[in-house]
């Protein structure tokens, strides 16, 4: 598939997200992103039009700034014993491109640690990527949480 973002360059972006998330880095994650891209994470598995659906999470911009900022804050119950969390991310495969842009599927597998327990949480990724200004940026990044039907408690990280 030829497209002006070759796919071991949005890998490794992909793989350098991963990184920031687990150190907490969050303000250096937010410069990954266009101005107009979406985080999202759905409820239901097999919905595409996540605008009119139910999502544990819809970010735009403004949402995203929000969010990390709750993360941040020393009185947010999420940042009162966050979890520690490892992730890898891998089978990225190509769906997608442009001049300027990528589209892959990728699969993520996060271990988190909190309060002697261990919880894992995979995930299939959608992501779309684009140049912005020179710069590799996420335009939309859709994190399928497998079981995510049954419900979420005590996430308090970025997936």
């Amino acid at each position: 598939m030829t497209a002006g973002i070759a796919l071991d360059e949005a890998a490794a972006f992909v793989w350098a997200e991963a990184d920031l998330l687990d150190r907490r880095a969050y303000d250096d994650w937010l410069e990954l992103w266009a101005p107009d891209g979406l985080y999202i994470v759905p409820v239901e598995s097999d919905v595409d039009d996540h605008a009119d659906a139910l999502n544990y999470i819809y970010d735009d911009g403004d949402m995203r700034r929000k969010r990390v900022a709750r993360l941040q804050s020393p009185h947010s119950a999420a940042a009162r014993g966050a979890a520690t969390t490892v992730r890898t991310v891998s089978r990225f495969v190509a769906t997608g491109g442009a001049a300027e842009s990528l589209s892959l599927r990728a699969s993520q597998l996060l271990a988190e640690y909190r309060g002697e327990r261990h919880v894992l949480r995979p995930a299939n990724l959608e992501i779309e990527l684009r140049r912005d200004e020179g710069r590799l940026v996420y335009a939309r990044k859709v994190v399928r949480l497998l079981g995510s039907e049954d419900g979420l408690t005590g996430i308090a990280y970025l997936l």
